[in-house]
């Protein structure tokens, strides 16, 4: 669960510190208030993608926190656990970080350790849902359905059993095809090579005739 998002020098945002509770909260103001840059800063530290524009002017960077209660999400405490990238001061813990200079480079960190932003993306696909008005509409695309079945399933290693046997398979279709393709021109250049054979014998050349006909 989200806890804590603090936003300093992004967009139109000098410093900003939210603190989120168990129940629900609601953020509201009219158009232009603020509402999505909060969900602009929030993405940077799940992933998305950084650009110049987005640190606030006279500022040299954009620094944003993003505080994650990870009681819930136990195999995300496993994943950082096993990436050493766990808090040392609370475990169920996990703080996201994104850095963004005024020419668009960014650095990510979790826990305060720096990470790849594919890292922080991964994370936080496992750590919060963002649904939009039209969020709906990926229920009519077929691409979602398989998706939609393998979540409700939750069984993650079957799937990752299943993909490497899947590339395994490419791989020997693949190895498979590709000697088969070897195999056909080899018959084909036997074809040629006898019909060659048969117009020479047809010739029934004598000894020392191509000489004679040189000459």
């Amino acid at each position: 669960m989200l806890q804590q998002l603090i936003v300093q020098h992004f967009a139109l945002v000098d410093f900003l510190h939210l603190d989120f509770n168990n129940n629900m909260t609601a953020i509201s103001g009219e158009t232009g208030a603020g509402k999505s840059i909060l969900l602009d800063a929030l993405g940077l530290t799940l992933g998305d993608r950084a650009e110049s524009g987005c640190v606030r002017q006279g500022a040299d960077k954009a620094d944003i926190h993003a505080v994650f209660d990870l009681h819930q999400v136990p195999k995300v405490k496993d994943y950082l656990a096993s990436k050493h990238l766990s808090s040392e001061e609370d475990p169920d813990t996990c703080i996201l970080r994104r850095i963004v200079n005024q020419d668009g480079r960014s650095r990510g960190y979790v826990n305060g350790r720096p990470v790849n932003i594919s890292v922080l993306k991964l994370l936080g696909q496992q750590l919060i849902n963002i649904h939009g008005q039209h969020e709906h509409q990926h229920l009519l695309a077929r691409d979602s359905h398989l998706k939609l079945l393998d979540a409700y399933g939750d069984y993650p290693e079957r799937l990752a059993t299943v993909k490497t046997i899947s590339q395994q398979w490419r791989e020997l279709d693949s190895q498979a095809k590709a000697m088969m393709g070897g195999h056909l021109l080899s018959e084909a250049e036997q074809q040629l090579l006898a019909y060659q054979v048969d117009e020479l014998e047809n010739l029934a050349l004598e000894q020392n005739e191509l000489a004679q006909l040189e000459q």
